[in-house]
């Protein structure tokens, strides 16, 4: 189990989850409204499919979170406004690579692996073979503020123990 962190630790990864939460919403929002443009209908299945759609959504928003909070941690360590963690506080994450971009892909890849069939999964399981335009936009953006305020912790909490 890893050490209780300070609270300045605290307030640094919360302030941090808090701006992926909202980036990756807005984000989630514009990218629905591209792919729904002109559809009445998003089915869960196909090429133009919900499940398939996860994908993407889940890569992209682990990718950029992971490479954005790993560099402005970095920097804010570096120039001494944040307080750098040990690796033994780093969490599961701080065993990754250094390279920031490499670190970014593989997280990206491994949540993708994980959660969009699970997402796709738990559609499938509560009976919706389709949503309206309206409903994927919203599921699109409450997805991604939840799917950025479940990595962002983890990943801000191991961007300290790498600077």
């Amino acid at each position: 189990m890893a050490a209780r962190l300070s609270a300045e630790h605290r307030r640094y990864i919360g302030g941090e989850t808090l701006v992926a939460v909202v980036i990756n919403a807005l984000l989630s929002l514009a990218f629905a409204l591209l792919t729904s443009h002109g559809v009445a209908v998003v089915p869960l299945w196909g090429v133009h499919g919900m499940a398939l759609d996860f994908a993407p959504q889940v890569f992209m928003v682990t990718f950029a979170t992971t490479l954005a909070i790993t560099l402005v941690a970095r920097a804010r360590v570096r120039s001494g406004k944040a307080a750098p963690l040990g690796r033994e506080r780093g969490g599961l994450l701080a065993w990754g690579s250094r390279n920031a971009f490499l670190r970014a892909v593989i997280f990206g890849l491994t949540a993708t692996l994980i959660l969009a069939p699970i997402s796709a999964g738990a559609l499938y399981e509560l009976g919706r073979d389709s949503l309206l335009s309206q409903q994927f936009i919203i599921m699109k953006v409450v997805y991604g503020a939840l799917l950025a305020a479940v990595i962002a912790p983890s990943i801000a909490r191991a961007a300290l123990t790498l600077s």
